[in-house]
């Protein structure tokens, strides 16, 4: 990104064999190191994974590559074919294997550069052609050898000498957006395969290349071959430089002609430039000659918390490449700059420079068994910026196919003490490359925190801390190591159920089984459990739970209780309510009467039964619809005069008069007490609609099918028709029994059903004459 810097964050860590969840002090403000896992690339190349703890700013991840020179990594600086226009990280890859052929292990985001245009702030140079200038940044360079070295500011003078006249350009700017009037820039194809994107009128000298490569220290031949005195952008072309200055023609321009033969020179500041095979544009040092420096001297705007990308060099000419997650309050808020280079200097660089941040933070790597390099961190745009140039790392071994190296699938896995996991084994070949793991490939604990192997089963022990296995194949030959960590005391637990969904609260009736799944991270990452690794307790009469996590309810004391599950010294509390009767179970209405009990609309006749079979009388009817449409106000309850204001259905009685659905038995009363008949429910439910916003289309079909037709009074025959012809009522043995009482569990039935329809607009079909549950013809109605 533009302005100069961008950061990374590290947790670093003197000692990167140490296991891990050990408290250890870090550099300021990195936190206690929680999780540290190392991943051989190759050779010479590991991918570092840190989870760190800080009391004030949480959790925070690094993602580290640490190179040493001499083995079969080298470190490379790659964008894609044009210097102009930012890259995204696939392309990058894409380029690097399919236009560079080359095998590309890792990379992390480098430079910082123009937003407008992608273009890099600093110098780039790739396979040692140079192909972008350095504006004001420092940089750091990789040498044939593998070896890196960052060197402040360097600058390369570019000189044009006209063998015909003896004139001499000079000039700083290559593959830059001309954006100064006046002052010369110099364009190769490398550049844009479009044009020289100038956006203002100026002049062109096209040369073509005659002799030479763009090398630092080397020299080329050109032949002017175009002179253009006032033009816009052109295009550049393989095998061409253009020279151009924005305004009207000077000197420079004046110093050619077309068939001048002219020299280039590209003379660097530094001649330890010479060497650079790579090189990329750094921001700040942040670590000289193995001390942090003068945090004052940094880039002010860029030494806050945030997402950092940082490289430091160590005295061998090894490399190590930091990124830390930010800006993310669940995985990591960052580091300051100090931080970072505290970190760096702890892993022993002698000198670090801080690269592109923020959102520019990425790092991709290609784990063993994986084809193509992934992203690992988490950028804080949420997904891979488009950046300038990237720091990779590569080999050029030959992929044979063979399998040489060993790793586990599941590598760096953390598992609860007491679970297992199974061993999967990936291999990869001399280019570290995915190839077939062999079948007889063995794993065996060479570093314990008691973890134990049978077969292909890792069983961890009671010890937190990290298990080393070693890995072989005696048919290929091929070895490896392995690394599982041991965790007893998750940071934390979710109860799941048997299909994986998070239990907030556990909802079961009377009898009724539950299997929980408890998972659990450790500082935010998965840990493998099996359900007897946790211990589980019920509080509150209300079941039990066995050693497997099996719940199975009893409705014995209250209706409320929690089940605890506990690993290590962490606990979480389930609370469970249990919803249903005791004398529900097996019961034809069960599904009905415990929907309505969990929507708050039904209660038992006492704490733990129902009593589905015993009638119901009109004014408990009447609470029960009430509630069903959501309890409106009733500022008048003086409805009826056997109805005492006081009285616990007179709010529902009276919104039953106000809304049309009754108008009593005569004489001002309602007769609340009595027992309420079917033909009365299905009137009351069928006045209730609007309430409760169902709107029926088409005629209700004639009653028909039934042998007890002419005994519904007149006002209940439209409702029995629509409820019938909706199906929230049926009869039983060809009968409607209108006038015979409601049962409790009936009454369950019809509003339960009726609610499935609330809302909606419903046509009326066909008539049922039978309403069934399971196969068995029931008297509901």
């Amino acid at each position: 990104m533009k302005k100069f810097k961008r950061n990374i964050i590290t947790t670093a860590i003197a000692v990167i064999v140490i296991a891990m969840l050990v408290t250890v002090a870090l550099a300021a403000g990195a936190g206690r190191l929680r999780y540290i896992h190392t991943t051989p690339l190759a050779s010479n190349l590991e991918y570092i994974n840190t989870v760190n703890w800080h009391d004030e700013y949480g959790r925070e991840e690094v993602y580290i590559l640490r190179y040493t020179p001499g083995g079969d990594a080298f470190p490379i600086v790659l964008k894609d074919e044009t210097v102009y226009g930012a890259v995204s990280i696939d392309s990058a890859i894409k380029y690097a294997e399919q236009t560079r052929g080359r095998n590309l292990l890792a990379l992390a985001n480098a430079d910082f550069f123009s937003t407008q245009t992608g273009v890099p702030l600093g110098i780039f140079i790739e396979d040692g052609i140079y192909k972008s200038s350095n504006e004001t940044a420092n940089a750091i360079i990789f040498r044939a050898d593998g070896t890196a070295e960052i060197i402040d500011t360097p600058t390369v003078a570019i000189s044009l000498v006209n063998g015909s006249g003896g004139a001499t350009v000079r000039l700083n700017h290559f593959n830059k957006f001309r954006y100064v009037a006046g002052v010369p820039y110099l364009f190769s194809s490398e550049f844009s395969t479009v044009s020289t994107r100038t956006t203002s009128p100026g002049w062109v000298v096209r040369f073509a290349i005659v002799e030479g490569s763009l090398t630092l220290g080397g020299q080329m031949t050109l032949e002017v071959v175009e002179m253009l005195p006032e033009t816009d952008a052109v295009p550049i072309g393989e095998g061409y430089l253009i020279l151009s200055a924005g305004g009207e023609v000077n000197d420079d321009y004046n110093a050619f002609a077309v068939g001048d033969l002219v020299t280039l020179t590209l003379e660097p500041s530094d001649p330890r430039m010479i060497e650079a095979q790579f090189a990329a544009g750094a921001g700040d040092v942040i670590v000289r000659n193995g001390s942090v420096t003068d945090e004052a001297t940094w880039e002010r705007e860029l030494t806050s918390r945030s997402p950092k990308t940082a490289v430091g060099v160590t005295a061998d000419g090894g490399v190590v490449v930091y990124v830390v997650d930010g800006r993310n309050t669940t995985y990591g808020n960052g580091l300051r700059l100090a931080d970072v280079a505290a970190e760096l200097r702890a892993f022993g660089c002698v000198t670090a420079v801080n690269l592109d941040g923020g959102g520019s933070t990425v790092m991709a790597v290609q784990v063993p068994g994986v084809p193509i390099a992934t992203v690992v961190n988490r950028p804080s745009d949420g997904s891979a910026r488009r950046v300038a140039t990237y720091i990779g790392f590569a080999t050029n071994n030959v992929a044979d196919g063979m399998a040489r190296n060993l790793s586990l699938k599941n590598d760096g896995a953390l598992v609860l003490s007491g679970s297992t996991i199974e061993l999967g084994f990936v291999a990869t070949d001399l280019a570290y490359r995915p190839v077939t793991a062999p079948n007889d490939v063995s794993a065996a604990v060479i570093a314990s925190s008691g973890g134990v192997i049978e077969g292909n089963l890792y069983r961890a022990g009671t010890v937190e801390g990290a298990d080393k296995l070693s890995l072989s194949s005696a048919a290929t030959g091929a070895v490896g190591t392995g690394e599982v960590f041991v965790v007893t005391t998750p940071t934390s637990i979710t109860a799941r159920g048997a299909n994986g969904a998070e239990i907030t609260t556990l909802r079961i009736g009377p009898s009724e089984t539950a299997e929980i799944k408890p998972s659990a991270t450790f500082y935010r990452k998965d840990v493998a459990v099996q359900p007897q690794s946790f211990t589980y307790a019920v509080v509150g009469d209300i079941g039990t739970i066995d050693a497997d996590g099996v719940f199975t309810a009893s409705l014995v004391g209250g209706r409320t209780g929690e089940i605890t599950i506990t690993a290590g010294e962490t606990t979480i509390r389930v609370p469970v309510e249990l919803k249903g009767f005791t004398d529900t179970i097996g019961h034809w209405g069960v599904d009905f009467i415990n929907d309505l009990y969990e929507k708050g609309i039904v209660s038992g006749t006492t704490a733990t039964t129902y009593s589905p079979e015993n009638n119901i009388k009109r004014g408990d009817f009447v609470l029960m619809l009430y509630r069903a449409v959501g309890q409106p106000l009733q500022p008048d309850l003086a409805a009826f005069t056997d109805v005492a204001e006081g009285s616990y259905y007179a709010a529902a009685i009276a919104w039953a008069k106000d809304a049309g659905i009754t108008t009593g038995v005569g004489d001002g009363r309602f007769a609340p007490e009595d027992m309420l008949t079917r033909e009365q429910a299905f009137t009351f439910v069928y006045r209730a609609f609007p309430s409760l916003r169902i709107t029926t289309t088409g005629e209700a079909p004639a009653l028909a099918g039934f042998t007890d037709i002419a005994d519904i009074a007149e006002y209940a025959k439209t409702p029995t028709a629509v409820l019938t012809a909706l199906e929230i009522v049926g009869g039983a043995d060809g009968r409607l029994t209108p006038r015979s009482p409601l049962t409790r569990a009936q009454m369950a039935k019809i509003l339960s059903v009726t609610l499935t329809l609330e809302g909606k607009t419903v046509e009326l079909g066909a008539q049922n004459t039978n309403d069934t549950n399971g196969g068995e013809v029931v008297a509901v109605g």
